[in-house]
């Protein structure tokens, strides 16, 4: 987890990151689902015991924001495949395909047709023992936002905030009108695209399968789950997404990754948000793009990079 902003003062700059990596950790303990002790694992302790849960007004915020993003995604970005998620980690870590057995179990224990949001009382409850909520795709990219937001609160607005490759910008470097980012090709995090672009007070999010991912039969499973079928994808593709919020951003990586590419490009437009796709074919790399992402190239803005 990156910040980088800039301010004429050293030790005002100095508490205002401390404030901001303590705000972070406070966030880690609302959303972590490797902490037993968070708040999100304590409300999927409760999964399927008849318990009504009032959730912080933040954890309730990015459940609500993952609901709808699930209804826009065509059901692909689903933060109730919590199961499956744990079920694919630990078979990636220890190099074991998962049995059958194992997967049925796991994806009969995700849906949202298993939740209960009360809108009015701000209340949820899980219906399905064993059913777990998992915001990997999702609360970087909105912790990410939370921190540039704060900063700006505080008067710095030269911004940028990297937390895993979900990047949040605010304006540029002082002197300069954009941030220059690099786009990773697939299955490589040394190698990147020729084309780097220039943004400024927007989030850029990136998801792929560059490192994890198991190899079964021929095919490698990627660590990103399809809800529908509850396999990993088997195809390699980086999706990166411009979008106007982190959380927006991150959601929408997540999704394109498993949605057919027309279908990821009508999603992303639809959002408001800009879509690259990188993938190889026949051992050739191959790009696609909505016609936005193309405002965004360093070699259409040079007169404005700085």
């Amino acid at each position: 987890f990156t910040i980088i902003f800039y301010s004429d003062d050293s030790v005002t700059a100095r508490l205002a990151a401390q404030d901001c990596f303590e705000y972070v950790d406070e966030m880690n303990a609302v959303f972590s689902d490797y902490d037993i002790t968070s708040e999100l694992s304590k409300l999927n302790m409760v999964a399927g015991l008849d318990t009504l849960i009032q959730p912080s007004p933040m954890l309730y915020d990015i459940i609500i924001r993952s609901y709808d993003a699930w209804k826009e995604s065509q059901k692909k970005f689903d933060i109730t495949i919590g199961t499956l998620t744990k079920l694919w980690r630990r078979a990636i870590k220890i190099k074991q395909f998962p049995s059958e057995k194992d997967l049925n179990y796991a994806s009969s224990r995700s849906g949202f047709a298993h939740v209960i949001i009360d809108t009015n009382n701000k209340t949820i409850k899980i219906l399905q023992p064993g059913l777990k909520f998992d915001l990997g795709g999702i609360a970087k990219g909105y912790v990410a936002q939370k921190v540039v937001d704060r900063l700006a609160s505080k008067n710095f607005f030269s911004t940028l905030v990297d937390a895993g490759g979900d990047i949040i910008t605010g304006n540029p470097p002082p002197g300069l009108q954009h941030w220059r980012l690099s786009i990773a090709l697939p299955q490589s995090e040394i190698l990147q695209s020729s084309k780097n672009i220039l943004v400024a007070n927007v989030a850029v999010a990136t998801s792929g399968a560059t490192y994890q991912h198991i190899d079964y039969k021929g095919k490698e499973y990627s660590h990103i789950i399809d809800p529908e079928t509850g396999y990993g994808v088997t195809f390699h593709r980086n999706v990166t997404v411009i979008a106007k919020d982190g959380a927006t951003a991150d959601w929408l990586a997540s999704a394109c990754s498993i949605l057919p590419m027309h279908q990821g490009k009508k999603l992303a437009l639809h959002a408001g948000a800009a879509l690259y796709i990188t993938h190889y074919k026949k051992q050739k790399l191959k790009r696609s793009s909505t016609r936005n992402f193309k405002l965004y190239f360093e070699r259409l803005n040079k007169k404005q990079a700085g």
